[in-house]
């Protein structure tokens, strides 16, 4: 896992240039939304989770 820096914990907003709504990003020491944020060490590693 990756360890986000403190200073980028927390939620965040984003503005869709399309809309007028904002979008609402959570940041934790380890997760995005919830997912869980990877640090990839291996180049041949993949970190592909969404299956179709």
């Amino acid at each position: 896992m990756a360890n986000v820096p403190k200073q980028f914990c927390g939620t965040w907003y984003r503005a869709d240039p399309y809309s007028k709504k904002a979008r609402k990003l959570i940041i934790t020491s380890h997760t995005v939304n919830g997912d869980i944020a990877y640090q990839k060490i291996d180049p041949d590693l993949k970190l592909n989770h969404k299956f179709s």
